[in-house]
């Protein structure tokens, strides 16, 4: 069976971005990813990689289309073993990576 593709979406859009893809020939997920004004900016793509894991059950391709970029991006850092590949559309190449801790990778 091939590996899951699982879509996500960019700010101020919803798993709709994605109604092209609803007829792939392989399975595939669309996240709507939940508001969360609480959060600050510099927090908010961690905080919503940390929403996403428990909904990755066995390595993924992940989407990403802008933010939705951002954040696949930060799951292939965080958990590099439920990530098959990346996908990303639209998607900035700087991250800001203080959550990460000691990681040797820097924005420049």
């Amino acid at each position: 069976m091939p590996q899951p593709w699982i879509f996500i979406h960019g700010a101020g859009s919803t798993a709709h971005t994605w109604s092209r893809q609803h007829r792939l020939p392989w399975p595939t997920m669309f996240l709507n990813l939940p508001a969360k004004p609480q959060i600050l900016p510099d927090h908010l793509i961690a905080a919503l990689a940390d929403w996403i894991v428990p909904q990755i059950h066995e390595p993924a391709v992940l989407v990403g289309h802008s933010m939705g970029g951002a954040i696949a991006q930060t799951l292939a850092l965080l958990v590099p073993d439920k990530v098959a590949a990346l996908v990303l559309v639209g998607t900035g190449p700087r991250l800001i990576l203080e959550h990460f801790g000691s990681s040797p990778i820097r924005p420049r």
